[in-house]
């Protein structure tokens, strides 16, 4: 899945944008698990302008996995 503008996306709320970011979240480890199928992976790519939005972006899907950027090893989301 390709997200362009991903800083435009539900720009009014980021209580709704990290409501997003969870359901894609729980969409990529679903499909990745031997339950959810597991045949191939489900990306999501977010396509950022530059270095900076990447950051924030990667750092808000981070809070909304309930993971820290720190200690994400792995990261289904591409930014």
């Amino acid at each position: 899945m390709v997200v362009e503008n991903v800083r435009h996306l539900l720009s009014s709320s980021a209580e709704d944008r990290q409501i997003l970011f969870q359901i894609l979240w729980q969409a990529v480890e679903r499909w990745a698990s031997p339950l959810g199928g597991g045949v191939a992976p489900f990306t999501v790519l977010l396509l950022c302008d530059n270095a900076e939005e990447a950051a924030a972006v990667r750092q808000e899907v981070a809070n909304a996995s309930g993971r820290s950027r720190e200690g994400a090893t792995t990261h289904p989301f591409h930014s």
